[in-house]
């Protein structure tokens, strides 16, 4: 019913507005024509080992290449691949992690996450937002460089990573208002640093995001995440995105509705059709409802990013 209502005034506000993307990176390709690597179709550079190089697989624009080179998909390490990384069983080695404007393969403890943290980024007026998930971890989390021809030395570390679902198109195409209605969008699941998030969306863009702290216990924080992981590596390239039923926020429900039934978490099925499931500025009250949230923490906007301990 609140789908009914509400979802023509959003769709005239976004039409009249003008939205440019509805998530909070809209970056440039680095290689329009997907040609970074001659040899390998839908490359972006013949250095790097995990990089997708897929075709659309839903939508208009199905058998083309997509455009990963700076937006896409985590991908999880197993078998030999992982042995790569660690011996830890303990640990999940994820590839594809966006920070510092390229990707890196993180090695990740997932019972060492110590805050979620659900954040809005503003990118325009109501309901112009974007909804995703910081984990902060006890320990800083290394990242190693994903291309071969880097310095495989250079190790960041950092103690906070954000998990945001976003779409990427084929090369030169627009995310907005008509791509999406058109089908013309992929879902992606993405895994990238704070700091990089900062700054493109904060830094250059100048969006406010806000800060929202859930109270979670450590196993729920933990399974969360693994969830959040599994579903979207097992996902890949294969949704479109969607205003509602397939947007930044209620992809993030499919899997956290899983989370809390297995946590044995009573959910009330009668607001499964919230508006607070799919705007991104209304989810704070649903997970009040749950009785999962703690406090507003404080922003980061254009005036103190600076100052924020964002690794």
């Amino acid at each position: 019913m609140y789908k009914k209502i509400i979802l023509p005034i959003l769709l005239n506000l976004f039409l009249s507005t003008n939205a440019y993307s509805f998530a909070a990176f809209d970056f440039p390709a680095k290689h329009p024509n997907m040609d970074g690597c001659k040899t390998k179709a839908c490359s972006c550079s013949c250095y790097d080992p995990y990089e997708p190089r897929v075709f659309a697989q839903v939508g208009v624009d199905r058998d083309k290449c997509l455009d990963t080179c700076t937006m896409r998909n985590l991908t999880v390490l197993n078998g030999e691949e992982k042995k790569k990384f660690t011996d830890n069983e303990n640990e999940i080695i994820i590839a594809n992690i966006r920070h510092n404007e390229t990707f890196y393969v993180g090695k990740i403890n997932p019972d060492q996450i110590k805050e979620v943290i659900y954040q809005v980024d503003w990118f325009g007026i109501w309901p112009q937002g974007h909804g995703q998930l910081c984990f902060v971890f006890n320990e800083p989390i290394d990242l190693i460089p994903q291309l071969t021809d880097a310095d495989q030395t250079k190790i960041s570390k950092v103690k906070k990573l954000v998990f945001s679902i976003h779409g990427t198109t084929i090369p030169n195409k627009p995310l907005n208002f008509q791509t999406a209605m058109n089908n013309e969008i992929t879902t992606i699941y993405m895994l990238g640093s704070l700091s990089d998030d900062i700054n493109y969306a904060v830094a250059q863009e100048k969006h406010t995001i806000e800060q929202h702290l859930l109270n979670l216990s450590n196993t729920e924080k933990s399974l969360i995440f693994k969830n959040l992981i599994n579903h979207s590596n097992s996902i890949g390239y294969s949704r479109l995105f969607n205003l509602t039923d397939n947007n930044c926020v209620s992809e993030l429900f499919k899997v956290l509705d899983n989370s809390f039934n297995q946590m044995h978490t009573k959910i009330n099925e009668l607001i499964k059709a919230d508006i607070s499931r799919f705007i991104p500025s209304e989810v704070t009250n649903y997970f009040k409802r749950l009785g999962i949230y703690s406090i507003r923490l404080s922003d980061i906007n254009p005036i103190n990013y600076k100052f924020v301990k964002h690794d």
